[in-house]
């Protein structure tokens, strides 16, 4: 095995259909309906969420702000995964 100069290029994966997929998802996401926190019922299941501050707080004043013409910066996005998954022990 021949040590070379190390590039970066080569450790750089590149899909295009994988690059629209992705997009794909982003807008699906981007035109998911908002709701009102706590949910009237349990949220169940998995997949992605983002939280969007519209409150009085003033740590968040910048945030409420953005968001009150239309929900574009959220404060935390996050995710929610089956029982049993990586990070994620199993209920008994």
């Amino acid at each position: 095995m021949k040590n070379h100069p190390f590039d970066r290029s080569e450790h750089i994966y590149r899909n295009r259909e994988l690059e629209e997929m992705i997009k794909d998802a982003v807008r699906f996401f981007n035109g998911t309906p908002v709701h009102k926190l706590p949910p009237p019922e349990r949220f169940f299941g998995v997949g992605v969420y983002a939280l969007y501050y519209t409150g009085k707080l003033e740590v968040y004043s910048k945030y409420a702000e953005l968001n009150r013409l239309q929900y574009g910066h959220p404060i935390y996005i996050g995710k929610a995964v089956p029982a049993g998954s990586r990070g994620n022990p199993p209920k008994n």
